[in-house]
């Protein structure tokens, strides 16, 4: 009988880096009874094709809607919900004990797309899922939502965050765990610790595999590698001045914009570029804590509020108070960088 094992992020807690060693290492998994076959090709390391199809266009709120409009175009780019069951056979094709499925889109999912989920693939044994300490969580949320057009400022996400406003990340977080319990039972959740994953000898990637897999990482395996990285502060608010300068422009022209914006990063004058939008952001930046929110919901020792108590079985999330994060407000940031000839180019509606 086949074990089935879904790793459903959440997002920006290491979840690509696992992927693409699990896609990297499918023959030695394989040896060690475990199945992985991604579903897609190229850069697709993980089950998102997968994820994509089994979600719905929904217009009611699921539980953890952060990245619900991003699924919603990232279905459309793979054009995922025209396809048929039968693309979806490869995690039948398996007699290994283990079957392994994995992707952040999961973590979106709603009761009845966990349940469109269970009845597609079965019984599902062991949902595993990461989360990340601290404010940087929260600010790699915030950049990723930036990356996909978000024109907020990060003081404006954080305090919505704080204040456990729907669509934000502790808040959707806590009531997904919630939901699976009810569906799968809390027996069947394992919640590990992204950052403590990080101090183990062979990283994210070791801790899941020995953790999760009951399996000895190979030695190879670089202990600082983590894919999908956010970027820097200043990439960051350039692309949002990008978001704001198109946001009358429809999505295609900020998209179009951001992908000059990396092309520029990667070329020879990148570095020059970066320090020319620096000089002229780092006086208009500020730092902000959790302290300076007064949050209601994060306890004084720092953990999350422990609503949930299917969470609060599983770990503890701590978001120290004093841990700063960098952010430059809205009505500065297009009028600092308008002027400069560098932004100009990036920001053409036209391309180059």
């Amino acid at each position: 009988m086949t074990t089935t094992i879904v790793h459903a992020g959440f997002h920006k807690t290491g979840t690509t880096s696992i992927q693409e060693f699990l896609a990297a290492r499918r023959e030695w998994l394989a040896a060690q009874n475990v199945f992985y076959e991604p579903d897609g090709t190229g850069s697709l390391t993980g089950h998102h094709r997968l994820a994509c199809w089994l979600s719905t266009h929904r217009i009611s709120p699921g539980p953890n809607d952060l990245f619900t409009p991003e699924r919603e175009r990232y279905s459309s780019m793979l054009q995922a919900r025209s396809l048929k069951a039968e693309n979806f056979s490869y995690p039948f094709s398996t007699t290994n004990p283990i079957r392994l499925i994995s992707s952040e889109i999961f973590n979106t999912f709603d009761l009845a797309e966990l349940i469109k989920m269970k009845s597609f693939l079965g019984s599902i044994d062991r949902f595993i899922l990461y989360v990340r300490n601290g404010i940087g969580f929260i600010y790699s949320c915030w950049a990723s939502k930036v990356r996909w057009g978000h024109i907020d400022s990060f003081d404006s996400f954080l305090k919505e965050t704080l204040g456990f406003a729907p669509n934000t990340p502790l808040s959707g977080a806590l009531q997904f765990v919630d939901v699976l319990s009810n569906l799968f039972g809390p027996e069947r959740i394992s919640i590990r610790n992204f950052n403590t994953a990080l101090q183990h000898k062979r990283g994210i990637v070791g801790d899941f595999v020995e953790g999760e897999l009951g399996l000895a990482a190979p030695a190879k395996v670089d202990k600082e590698r983590i894919s999908n990285r956010t970027i820097s502060w200043i990439a960051t608010e350039v692309q949002r001045a990008l978001n704001l300068w198109n946001k009358d422009k429809g999505f295609d022209a900020a998209a179009a914009a951001r992908g000059r914006l990396n092309e520029a990063l990667h070329s020879p004058d990148g570095e020059a570029l970066m320090d020319e939008f620096r000089q002229k952001l780092e006086t208009r930046t500020k730092l902000i804590t959790i302290r300076d929110m007064h949050p209601t919901k994060i306890g004084m020792d720092g953990i999350a509020f422990r609503g949930s108590a299917s969470f609060r079985g599983a770990c503890e999330w701590h978001f120290p108070f004093d841990e700063p994060a960098s952010f430059v407000p809205t009505h500065h940031l297009v009028e600092v960088l308008a002027a400069l000839p560098g932004f100009k180019r990036l920001a053409q509606t036209d391309p180059l």
